[in-house]
């Protein structure tokens, strides 16, 4: 038991890390992108708690007790003790985990306080300026999930650019991880994917995780183009059904499929899961959406400041592109 929750602890804390990471977008976004020096002003132990709360149900964990408290700030980062009561599979978990959360960096890695062995802590700092690398055609890295609302949206705004402009490509990259739990093939269907004797998951259920798998295969066998009119057939048609289940969505996703000719059986290659992982979570990218223009990160909220993005993108070509002044406001 002592193992497994050791591994209920891991995988919470990529849930928790995710999470945060999305806390500083949503209701952090103006500390996380000033310029260094500002003073810390830790967000409320409240709205992190309730962020929280919605986001595990959602994801399909059901939440008995939540509670988070503010332990105090180390110069830029604001330390939570997050302790959580959940339900899995019919049995009751306690996780205990110390969260950082920052105004100018990205923590990738939290704390594992129940077991007294402290995992790996990882930071990353955001420059508040970009430094592209150019070329003649930039390479743009969409992290994302594919059921995730923000990384959605943020591949809704790149993909207007690039529809319009054409003087770029785009690699969408899909999340997953096979640190969580559960520990044997058996339970693992109840949440994710067995394969090589890994449970690989994803943070929205299993049903993300197969989206996930299908996408990224179209994109690896027919190119971007092919990729992203089946995703934005299917994102629209996901807007018009709302309040429904994983199980739903992934059964709208099937009917897009079918409508644009493609059986899903052929792009169910498990096989790509574990280089998924390689690029994803094993290099600490762990929230959804984080950008890379030609392998340098994008420190812009593609949300809030979609044309600082457009920006990025056109200071790393060699060539002019007319479009760029209309998209980025010049």
């Amino acid at each position: 038991m002592k193992n497994m929750n050791k591994k209920i602890s891991e995988h919470y804390m990529y849930l928790v890390i995710a999470v945060i990471a999305a806390v500083i977008g949503v209701i952090g976004a103006k500390l996380f992108l000033e310029p260094h020096n500002v003073h810390v002003q830790c967000t409320s132990p409240e709205k992190v708690t309730k962020f929280l709360s919605k986001l595990y149900t959602s994801a399909g964990y059901t939440i008995k007790n939540i509670s988070v408290s503010n332990v105090g700030s180390d110069k830029n980062i604001c330390w939570y003790d997050v302790t959580t009561y959940f339900e899995m599979a019919n049995t009751t978990y306690k996780s205990i985990l110390k969260v950082p959360v920052v105004g100018e960096y990205v923590i990738l890695r939290g704390i594992d306080i129940e077991n007294d062995t402290p995992l790996e802590l990882k930071v990353e700092k955001l420059e508040a300026l970009f430094k592209p690398v150019k070329t003649e055609r930039p390479k743009v890295k969409l992290y994302l999930m594919s059921l995730c609302p923000f990384g959605t949206r943020a591949f809704e705004e790149l993909y207007k650019f690039y529809s319009n402009t054409k003087f770029f490509d785009i690699e969408p990259i899909f999340i997953v991880s096979s640190t969580g739990i559960p520990l044997n093939e058996t339970t693992c269907k109840e949440v994710g994917v067995w394969y090589n004797g890994k449970c690989y998951t994803s943070l929205h259920g299993k049903e993300e995780l197969l989206i996930d798998i299908v996408l990224y295969n179209i994109y690896r066998k027919h190119g971007f183009d092919t990729f992203s009119k089946v995703y934005m057939k299917f994102l629209d048609v996901l807007k018009k059904n709302n309040n429904i289940t994983y199980v739903q969505i992934y059964d709208l996703f099937k009917n897009v499929l079918s409508e644009e000719g493609y059986n899903i059986g052929d792009y169910l290659d498990l096989s790509i899961l574990p280089e998924l992982e390689q690029n994803t979570v094993l290099k600490g990218i762990t929230a959804s959406p984080i950008i890379y223009v030609n392998d340098v990160r994008v420190p812009y909220n593609p949300l809030q400041e979609p044309a600082k993005v457009y920006g990025a993108i056109c200071a790393s070509t060699t060539t002019e592109v007319p479009e760029c002044d209309r998209y980025t406001g010049k």
